[in-house]
């Protein structure tokens, strides 16, 4: 086997844990919230389904720990192929995400560091999304760059929204919507990678 055949294994397996990474991170979300009757979207933390007193605990901790570490590998991936200091920094920004996220499945709630790695999963990822968006309009995709911007900027939105009219106590929903943001990020840049890996 060459040095360049290996290379290309590499690069297709960082390539599909881009699909992969979101996929076990979502997955298992939902998958612990349909088997937790007591949890409530309005009046929970996504979190509570990983206190280590709930029978959801280990599905939804390793689910994040793993997806966390796949999500890792893809930026590696991307970084592989990236040119310039605006795209490396936004990689280098969104693996800080990703290091946060594992954090969040080996440091569940009620632990000490549980609060910290989830802030800095949800603000580290929004400024990930927004400099990679700027980085993607600036290299000629202002499109794909302004809807990653935007992506971003749901982030933000839906915890803004949250704090200022939420009725309930949960934060379930806005950290859902972040979830759902990093995937819309992941997948089709997954996709777009894959094709070319196969061309």
């Amino acid at each position: 086997m060459t040095d360049g055949t290996v290379r290309n294994r590499l690069r297709r397996i960082g390539t599909w844990c881009g699909l992969a990474a979101p996929a076990i991170g979502l997955g298992t979300v939902l998958l612990a919230t349909l088997l937790a009757p007591w949890f409530s979207w309005t009046g929970n933390a996504l979190s509570d389904l990983g206190d280590p007193a709930r029978a959801t605990a280990p599905l939804f901790n390793w689910g994040q720990g793993v997806a966390g570490l796949l999500a890792l590998v893809f930026t590696a991936r991307l970084w592989s192929d990236a040119a310039g200091w605006l795209r490396r920094g936004a990689l280098a920004v969104l693996a800080a995400a990703f290091v946060s996220l594992v954090g969040v499945g080996v440091f569940p709630t009620p632990t000490d560091l549980h609060v910290p790695v989830s802030v800095s999963f949800f603000v580290t990822l929004t400024y990930g999304l927004w400099l990679y968006g700027s980085a993607e309009a600036l290299d000629g995709a202002p499109g794909r760059g302004v809807a990653i911007i935007w992506l971003g900027v749901g982030n933000v939105t839906a915890w803004v929204a949250y704090a200022a009219l939420a009725p309930f106590d949960g934060v379930a929903i806005p950290e859902i919507v972040g979830a759902v943001a990093l995937a819309a990020w992941a997948v089709p840049t997954a996709l777009r990678l894959r094709r070319g890996d196969s061309g």
